[in-house]
């Protein structure tokens, strides 16, 4: 009889040891599931403050550039008055306080004399005799429609694009250089003349 009892206790035992085994378990899943979603609630928050600093930065940074961009814009106004003073001033057109608005300006002229191997086409604009696309290799520059820069022939922004050939001084006089494949920004020494 005393043998069944303990048997008894030691099954008891048994069972209480598996059960509190696992309530123990259920104790820690249900922990470690309350902790995960505070970690993703805080996680989210977080990301939720970084794209709110990203986006300040970028107006930030937007704004910097606007303003470099008006000073650039007026400090080239005044230069353009300089070279002009000897005209008379225009007229500022109705809405605006203080820009006249200029007429499109031609900021390359022809030389008198041309190097060999270069000739000026009707335009005035200068290419290779023996070209062999457009003006020449080292005249030819790319835009897109809607584009703000201009670009080298092979150059990746303009894969599946539909482009347009135009003549790099042209180019250089409306649009920007690409800073991915970097054209040629300066103008030859005997043009400049």
């Amino acid at each position: 009889m005393l043998k069944k009892f303990f048997r008894f206790i030691a099954l008891s035992f048994k069972i209480l040891y598996k059960k509190v085994q696992i309530f123990l378990y259920d104790f820690r899943t249900a922990w470690y599931n309350t902790r995960s979603k505070r970690l993703k609630e805080e996680i989210m928050m977080m990301q939720g403050e970084i794209e709110k600093q990203e986006t300040a930065c970028t107006k930030e940074s937007e704004s910097i550039k606007k303003k470099e961009y008006s000073v650039q814009t007026e400090q080239a106004v005044e230069n353009i008055d300089d070279l002009c003073s000897d005209r008379p001033k225009r007229a500022v057109t109705k809405g605006s306080t203080d820009r006249p608005r200029y007429q499109q300006m031609t900021l390359f002229t022809a030389p008198t004399r041309l190097p060999e191997g270069y000739a000026v086409d009707e335009n005035g604009l200068p290419y290779k005799t023996n070209k062999q696309y457009g003006w020449g290799r080292e005249f030819n520059a790319f835009v897109t429609d809607g584009g703000k820069c201009y670009h080298r022939s092979k150059c990746k922004v303009l894969e599946g694009k539909k482009k347009r050939l135009v003549h790099r001084y042209k180019a250089m006089e409306k649009y920007k250089p690409c800073e991915l494949c970097k054209p040629r920004t300066d103008v030859a020494d005997w043009w400049k003349q």
